[in-house]
């Protein structure tokens, strides 16, 4: 009888450390997992199509299209600054020159299943009335706000932190 109860405590004493064990393999692999917030965008096609939606945003800055503007500025942004109409260049400020706009390097960030915030760093460059280049180049930085549910998209303008200081 004491052999029995013996064995089954040595049983039991296995039993908690095999749990223990594993409870504390399941904590490593898959509690300890850092998940990048932002991802590298490696698809041409997205690439392309957000920075086409920044070219867009920076012509009708050159072109003073508020009505535009205004609608393709983000709304929480609109409320932080206080962007209104009349209000719109003084805070946003004007392009005095046609500008292009190219791409460099995208960023992109899953809000949730219908929303993906790009952040890009590029730079505009000068145009002549031609459409002809400058070789002046400004960086640039600045987000766009994909909604996949209903295929719209806002802009944000943006101090380029997670490209300037590595987002810290």
């Amino acid at each position: 009888m004491k052999k029995k109860f013996l064995s089954d405590k040595k049983n039991i004493l296995i039993l908690i450390f095999a749990l223990v064990a594993i409870i504390i393999l399941i904590i490593y692999f898959f509690g300890n997992k850092k998940e990048e917030k932002f991802s590298i965008v490696t698809s041409s096609s997205k690439f392309y199509t957000v920075s086409n939606c920044v070219s867009r945003y920076i012509n009708y800055l050159y072109t003073e299209d508020n009505e535009n503007i205004l609608l393709l500025l983000d709304s929480s942004y609109k409320n932080k600054h206080n962007i209104t109409n009349n209000n719109l260049f003084e805070k946003l400020g004007k392009l005095d020159y046609p500008y292009s706009f190219e791409a460099k390097k995208m960023y992109q960030e899953f809000i949730n299943k219908n929303t993906i915030k790009y952040y890009i760093s590029g730079y505009l460059i000068k145009e002549d009335m031609d459409g002809n280049d400058y070789s002046e180049k400004e960086p640039y930085y600045i987000i766009v706000c994909l909604n996949l549910k209903n295929s719209t998209y806002s802009i944000t303008p943006y101090d380029g932190d997670i490209f300037v200081n590595g987002g810290k």
